[in-house]
């Protein structure tokens, strides 16, 4: 990196930054503008990149809404080089202590039209439904 300023309860602004994993260099971005909160945030999640030898190259974006304090919802979708696509939502919240609502809405071309989920459950039980994401299987 070249240049950067962080002010905490703002933001991040990183110039010339390039993102390592065991000193390999990953990826590298002229300007990155990152949110340096204490607290939730309304905005775009780190995008997915990746190939898929069924489905081709991908590009995953997902944005993520801090609605309230006890409720949040994230907003997904996959595209892929070869007429694949997957379109999702997730809605989250906890209205009462001890208790906390999700569900699921999920769309993947060639798939059933529209699939969704719903989840309640008590604090410290196990979940009675399982997180789908948009094209589960290429992000993990």
């Amino acid at each position: 990196m070249k240049s950067g300023r962080v002010t905490l309860e703002d933001y991040a602004r990183l110039k010339n930054a390039t993102f390592r994993l065991g000193g390999i260099p990953l990826l590298w971005t002229p300007y990155i503008l990152w949110p340096a909160l204490r607290g939730r945030a309304s905005g775009f999640l780190v995008p997915g990149l990746g190939y898929n030898s069924n489905r081709g190259g991908y590009f995953g974006l997902s944005y993520f809404w801090a609605i309230d304090r006890s409720w949040d919802a994230t907003f997904s979708g996959d595209f892929y080089t070869q007429k694949y696509y997957g379109l999702g939502a997730e809605l989250r919240g906890q209205p009462s202590a001890g208790h906390a609502v999700r569900r699921d809405v999920l769309h993947e071309s060639g798939d059933r039209p529209w699939t969704s989920g719903a989840g309640r459950r008590r604090a410290g039980s196990s979940r009675t439904t399982s997180r789908r994401r948009c094209a589960a299987s290429s992000r993990g």
